[in-house]
C-alpha cells in the first residue's frame, strides 16, 4: 500500500510517464498547480480526496490502484463503492451526506496509514 504522499506523487509521475504525459498537463486538466505535486513529494501536504478522484479519473485507474490497496476476497469492489458514494452525495440529505463524507475521509486516511479503521453509520 502506498502510505505516503511522496509515494503517491512518485506513482502518479510514473503513470504519466508511461502514458507519455506530463505533470503539467494533468495539473492543468484537474485544476491544480505542479507545485502541489512537489509539495506531496516533500510530504508538506497530502492530496485531498476530491483530487484523488480527479487524478484517478485522469489516469484511468481506480482509487485502489492509485493507493495500491490489496483487494482480497470481498473487497474487490471497495474503490467503486467509494466512487459511487461520492457521486450519490449530491442526491441525499445533509445529515446522511456528512456521515458518508466521514466514512470516505476515514477510508482515505486509513488507506494512507494515518488513521485506525472507524466506521460511521447513518440513521
Amino acid at each position: 500500500m502506498r502510505t505516503s504522499s511522496y509515494a503517491l506523487a512518485e506513482y502518479i509521475e510514473m503513470r504519466l510517464a508511461q502514458n507519455k504525459d506530463t505533470v503539467t498537463n494533468m495539473c492543468n486538466h484537474i485544476g491544480i498547480t505542479p507545485s502541489a505535486i512537489s509539495m506531496w513529494k516533500k510530504q508538506e501536504t497530502d492530496p485531498r480526496l476530491g483530487l484523488i478522484l480527479k487524478i484517478t479519473s485522469y489516469l484511468g485507474i481506480s482509487i485502489g490502484q492509485l493507493l495500491d490497496i490489496p483487494m482480497g476476497d470481498g473487497d474487490e469492489k471497495l474503490p467503486d463503492d467509494i466512487a459511487n458514494m461520492v457521486y450519490m452525495l449530491k442526491f441525499i440529505d445533509t445529515s446522511a451526506r456528512k456521515m458518508i463524507r466521514l466514512n470516505i475521509k476515514n477510508y482515505y486516511e486509513e488507506a494512507l496509514g494515518k488513521k485506525e479503521s472507524v466506521s460511521y453509520s447513518v440513521g
